[in-house]
């Protein structure tokens, strides 16, 4: 599920302040039996590998522009080497696999809020300060708040005739 909140600062509505929290749990069945986090004990073995395939659509992942601004996309929740996946000539085994074997896995529970403060100072043109928080977790309905992805910046938006046009930048 997922709620959204706008509420006016000013009575010309040109001040906003926008919430979003989302929050997600897969119940798996069939899959994932493989895997401790995410993450398989042999990559290459054949089990790992067809739960891993079923992971990348059936899991949760964070970051990116609808989600986590200030985190590539997917990169929010655990990582690791998928079997299916791995480079030519690199030990994706070894206990610190090389970067290039690293890749989103997905997990089963996921957590996302956001927070914008929204100003049309000359519309169609709009700035946003926004404060983005999410986390991603392998296993089933665990939840860590302790330790949050945070992110903040500004943003840009245009409501040109097609739709809004939006450039934000997050750290």
């Amino acid at each position: 599920p997922e709620v959204r909140a706008f509420y006016p600062l000013d009575n010309a509505r040109r001040l906003v302040l926008a919430a979003r929290v989302t929050v997600g749990m897969v119940f798996p069945s069939g899959y994932g039996d493989a895997l401790i986090d995410g993450v398989g004990r042999n990559p290459r073995d054949p089990d790992v590998i067809r739960d891993q395939q079923k992971l990348l659509f059936r899991a949760f992942y964070s970051g990116g522009p609808d989600s986590n601004r200030g985190y590539p996309y997917q990169r929010i929740g655990p990582q690791g080497p998928i079997g299916f996946l791995l480079p030519d000539g690199e030990d994706c085994t070894a206990r610190d696999a090389p970067a290039t074997c690293i890749r989103p896995l997905g997990g089963f529970s996921m957590w996302e809020a956001s927070l914008e403060l929204r100003w049309k100072f000359a519309p169609p043109w709009g700035l946003v300060f926004f404060a983005d928080a999410s986390d991603v977790r392998a296993g089933t309905a665990t939840f860590d708040t302790n330790r949050p992805h945070l992110s903040i910046g500004p943003g840009l938006r245009y409501a040109s005739p097609v739709g809004p046009i939006r450039l934000d930048l997050g750290w």
